[in-house]
């Protein structure tokens, strides 16, 4: 005798559906009304993950994501999954190098851009009408393209960034992949969203961005000073709390970052050299600043010399009580005078009182001459948790000299230290590894990690 699946026990149907992938789900809710209510929390938890993050468009690898007008498309079907986009990652175009090599794969993007529009305009036009009126920081320079040709309007990749911003309540966090050109347009646009978002009760409120805490850029095709232009505008977020940056060149004098007083607690900016007179705009509209991470760009691509001691000044006065964790590497000179003039050095640390995770140069410990070495137990505040030294060099290095007093004073001066991880090549005595082990500090030798 055949049964239904309703007559399996109800725990039975659970694990059934808990196995099966979201259109499957779909599926076996469509076979009977109490299979659509035994499966409802689960479709709702298959789509929340699955919409969770959203990539969009092709970056300069190519590497496939959802067309941005196919999920315009799927927003306008489907409100509800706007809600579940927690991380919009955009990779809408390529560097134009790569633009000229394929231009063969160009024209097929313009005949795919146009079949998309042509059935999203076929079917949601007067949706997008509505959406687009709604939309405040469309710029002027947007407006004006209602005039050109529908498929040059709606190829402008700020027309529908604009949009999903507006659509998007609960955006946390922003990874760009690539931007569109019009560097300043985007800029205007995410300062005019900064200027209606800050206050609830204000009858110009808007939500867009309203929670969106963390923009990041990576492997972009602009210019370095372009680059981080973009940034300064979302200091202005009052809902910002992390940036993040990878070969960011230039410096910032900037309008947004002067009205900004935020609430950000990263910067984290990879294989970048940042104008050294910037870090004072960029640090003083910051409040309570917990991680501070800059891994210096090669030498051979930095526009000018830095001093991690002037950072570290900085960081003293700006964020002294806050800051948490501190990353200041890939300042290795090529030069023997750089090293003998102390520049390398980033001084005392004692009074970041706050500060448990730090990741430095060897050579930061070095003083203004070649014999003055500084040791960790004497520059290191009392609150440190775990230390990482970094040799870029590949010649191993023996750094004895800073260990010296660790294992007499740990105790009393670094009582929460317990892990050193030595980074590179390193020659270190086995004698001293276990003295320091005796009073609770492990040293342990890892690979030299590089994020390129």
């Amino acid at each position: 005798m055949a049964h239904h699946l309703s007559s399996f026990p109800i725990e039975i149907l659970c694990h059934i559906v808990d196995e099966l992938d979201l259109d499957d789900v779909l599926s076996f809710a469509y076979s009977s009304r109490t299979m659509y209510d035994l499966s409802r929390p689960t479709i709702q938890r298959r789509k929340e993950d699955k919409y969770s993050m959203v990539k969009l468009g092709k970056g300069p690898d190519r590497s496939p994501g959802l067309h941005p007008l196919v999920f315009l498309d799927m927003l306008l079907r489907d409100p509800r999954i706007a809600s579940y986009v927690k991380e919009l990652q955009i990779a809408p175009c390529t560097s134009d190098a790569k633009e000229e090599e394929d231009g063969d794969d160009d024209d097929d993007d313009d005949d795919e851009n146009e079949t998309h529009l042509t059935n999203l305009l076929s079917t949601h036009g007067p949706e997008l009408a509505a959406l687009r009126a709604d939309c405040p920081w469309l710029s002027e320079a947007a407006r004006r393209r209602e005039s050109q040709d529908t498929l040059v309007q709606w190829n402008d990749q700020l027309h529908y960034l604009a949009l999903f911003l507006n659509m998007l309540p609960n955006l946390e966090s922003m990874i760009m992949l690539g931007m569109p050109h019009d560097v300043d347009r985007f800029r205007e646009m995410i300062g005019a969203i900064a200027a209606t978002n800050d206050d609830p009760e204000s009858p110009t409120y808007n939500r867009a961005l309203s929670k969106l805490k963390k923009i990041s850029l990576q492997d972009h095709p602009m210019d370095g000073e372009e680059r981080y232009a973009i940034y300064a505008p979302f200091l202005a977020l009052p809902s910002m709390r992390s940036i993040y940056g990878k070969w960011l060149l230039g410096g910032i004098d900037d309008e947004y970052v002067h009205a900004a007083a935020n609430d950000v607690e990263e910067i984290n900016f990879v294989n970048s050299a940042i104008d050294p007179g910037s870090w004072e705009w960029i640090l003083g509209s910051i409040k309570d600043l917990k991680t501070f991470i800059y891994y210096n760009a090669p030498l051979e691509l930095q526009p000018m010399v830095h001093n991690p001691f002037g950072i570290v000044t900085l960081l003293r006065r700006y964020a002294g009580p806050s800051l948490q964790r501190l990353g200041l590497t890939g300042f290795l000179p090529s030069f023997w005078d750089f090293y003998t003039e102390g520049r390398a050095s980033i001084g005392d640390l004692t009074d970041f009182k706050t500060l448990q995770n730090l990741r430095l140069d060897d050579i930061a410990f070095h003083g203004p001459d070649e014999a003055r070495v500084d040791r960790l137990v004497d520059m290191l505040p009392a609150s440190i948790q775990e230390v990482r030294l970094v040799r870029m060099n590949p010649t191993p290095g023996d750094i004895a000299y800073l260990f010296v007093g660790l294992a007499e004073g740990k105790v009393e001066k670094l009582p929460k230290l317990e892990i050193v991880y030595l980074e590179g090549e390193y020659i270190l005595d086995t004698d001293l590894i276990q003295r320091c082990g005796s009073v609770g500090v492990e040293i342990s030798h890892i690979p030299l990690w590089f994020d390129i």
